[in-house]
């Protein structure tokens, strides 16, 4: 939508979205760059998103492919954020199992 939509758009978007009283979490998903990125010759081998708090956005969690990987960024305030731990490990639970279902041998 960011490439499309005019700013003033993108703006009203975003301060709707941080006065909305139904939700208190965003999770988002950047696709990045698939080849590796340089700094004065040195390369960016791990990035990961941070997506800022504010309001009633409580807990964030943003998802950043970079060459292949996903990395996660997990923001949680003092309060909701209490067991972003457990979260961090239910997420690699999941994806524990998701690797044992694709290459397990089909049943029968």
């Amino acid at each position: 939508m960011g490439e499309y939509a005019p700013p003033a758009l993108l703006g009203a978007a975003a301060r709707a979205l941080h006065a909305q009283p139904f939700g208190n979490v965003v999770t988002t998903n950047i696709p990045g760059p698939d080849v590796p990125l340089y700094l004065l010759g040195a390369q960016m081998l791990e990035v990961y998103p941070v997506v800022p708090l504010s309001r009633n956005l409580t807990l964030n969690v943003a998802v950043l492919s970079y060459c292949g990987q996903l990395h996660f960024g997990l923001l949680g305030d003092g309060a909701s954020g209490r067991d972003l731990q457990r979260l961090a490990g239910g997420i690699e639970d999941g994806f524990d199992e998701l690797h044992h279902a694709a290459v397990a041998p089909p049943p029968g």
